[in-house]
């Protein structure tokens, strides 16, 4: 961005008794509707706009004074190729040289993360990751993370120097209560994306996100409950917090049942604790499989035996 055209920002806010340089001056909408401008370069269209803007009843948030977040917002704006609010996941797939899918699940793994910040060693990295209706900017300039919330105006700009802290606000960045039938819900995300809960970073984020919801039972992608994702990757510490939040253990992912899936990979304590909360042994699949049936299939012989003390039904374990 020119110093000629900040000038001319600056000189119109101005105008309007608006400075960007002052407390309360830029705007986030603003900078949203920058980055339109400056794709297409329409300039008195974007001055227009403004005036509509500035002009209208819109209670647009201020971003902090900081002019190094404010360039570094322009910097990413001018190269995500984030044009009214389509995100190109192109930059990420660039970034690490990986054919990504655009799943946010994948694109929060910590592995993920991690060779995004490794790759970004060198100076004005420009990256940008979505939830499925969320989308956030991450900048690197000077030795400093910046991550811009690019959907919301009521989140401002934030810095990072450790990458731990940077992953933990990109999942709270990207949380939202609100959710949409046939998508990942972050929640979702989080029971796939994150490490096993030893890590106290990762526990106190878990904890962020569930604490409060009642839509735990909520499906998401492809249907999937998030007792169901936990099933299916063993995490028995979550497993055993959703079913103390009382979600339903039999609930159906198309015909399977988180017990279903828990026998199926052979987690034998996850199988115990769904039958103590209530799973029903018995269910079946649209093929007429039981959970022992796949446990047997999988040649995972305690689980057979933990299940075969039950019969069709669960009366509980004590």
């Amino acid at each position: 961005m020119s110093h000629q055209l900040i000038d001319q920002l600056n000189q119109y806010l101005h105008s309007k008794q608006r400075d960007f340089l002052l407390q309360g001056g830029y705007c986030h909408g603003l900078t949203l509707l920058w980055l339109h401008v400056m794709s297409q370069k329409h300039e008195s269209w974007f001055y227009q706009t403004v005036e509509s803007i500035l002009s209208c009843k819109n209670d647009f948030s201020e971003i902090e004074n900081d002019v190094e977040k404010f360039i570094a917002h322009i910097e990413w704006l001018q190269h995500s190729s984030h044009y009214e609010y389509a995100v190109n996941q192109l930059d990420v797939s660039e970034l690490t040289g990986l054919n990504l899918d655009g799943s946010l699940s994948f694109l929060m793994r910590p592995a993920v993360i991690d060779l995004l910040i490794k790759c970004a060693v060198q100076e004005n990295k420009y990256i940008c990751l979505s939830s499925h209706d969320h989308s956030v900017g991450v900048v690197w300039r000077d030795g400093i993370i910046y991550l811009f919330d690019v959907n919301f105006s009521d989140l401002k700009p934030k810095a990072f120097r450790n990458n731990d802290d940077l992953k933990y606000a990109l999942v709270k960045s990207l949380y939202r209560r609100d959710y949409l039938p046939d998508v990942k819900l972050p929640l979702h995300m989080n029971v796939l994306s994150c490490q096993p809960h030893t890590d106290n970073k990762v526990s106190e984020m878990y904890h962020y996100l569930i604490e409060g919801r009642d839509d735990l039972d909520a499906p998401g992608f492809e249907r999937m409950t998030n007792l169901y994702l936990a099933c299916e990757r063993g995490d028995e510490k979550m497993v055993q917090d959703l079913l103390r939040r009382n979600v339903d253990p039999n609930k159906h992912v198309k015909t399977w049942m988180p017990l279903h899936v828990a026998a199926a990979h052979g987690h034998q304590s996850i199988v115990k604790a769904l039958i103590k909360f209530g799973a029903i042994t018995g269910a079946k699949t649209d093929h007429g499989l039981t959970p022992k049936d796949l446990a047997e299939a999988y040649h995972h012989d305690d689980v057979v035996k933990l299940l075969g003390c039950h019969g069709d039904h669960s009366a509980g374990i004590g």
